[in-house]
């Protein structure tokens, strides 16, 4: 009988930390999709407003030839619309900001640039993103980020990233890998639709 209750309570305490303590999280799916429109929405105030300058600095690298931009609240998204010598974008910056519930992980908080096409060109974390509790070293960071950008991704239509099936996670990082999957399957979904 005590063993019972004793593998009762680590469920429950799996269950909590796994799903966060609402119960809303869905571990290891793509669930962004079948969000409600107010769930949908990219940038809560989990941070402080970005410095203009740190954008700048992310457009002035990932958009050289960038003339201008504008800022506007896109779904609920901050974006950027980046402009060359025309009317036309040249691509999009957004800010995404994830809460993981998680007592051991930073919360998630990227830039993530995406071309005239939609498709991502660049990823920027603006928070350390942690394995197993200490900063994830650079190399690890970007060769995760790399998955997801045009030059290197396969599955490019759409909001279809699947850790295990097209992107591999982080070993020591899933909460955070699952997060960051999911925040960008929302981000392309919510931006072409």
């Amino acid at each position: 009988m005590l063993i019972f209750g004793i593998g009762a309570v680590i469920v429950a305490v799996n269950l909590v930390y796994f799903m966060g303590p609402t119960g809303t999280d869905v571990v290891g799916s793509n669930s962004a999709i079948y969000r409600s429109s107010i769930e949908l929405t990219g940038t809560s105030n989990l941070f402080p407003p970005l410095e203009g300058r740190t954008v700048l600095e992310f457009v002035s690298i990932t958009f050289p030839m960038a003339e201008s931009q504008t800022h506007e609240d896109f779904r609920g998204y901050d974006r950027y619309v980046i402009f060359g010598g025309q009317d036309d974008p040249i691509g999009y910056v957004y800010e995404i900001q994830d809460d993981l519930r998680c007592p051991v992980c930073n919360n998630v908080r990227l830039l993530v640039a995406l071309d005239a096409g939609g498709e991502i060109k660049e990823i920027q974390a603006l928070e350390s993103l942690e394995l197993s509790g200490d900063p994830m070293p650079v190399e690890d960071e970007t060769r995760f980020f790399r998955q997801f950008t045009s030059d290197h991704n396969e599955a490019s239509n759409g909001p279809s990233y699947v850790l295990g099936k097209n992107v591999d996670g982080i070993t020591g990082a899933t909460k955070s890998s699952i997060h960051i999957v999911d925040a960008l399957n929302r981000l392309l979904f919510t931006h072409r639709g």
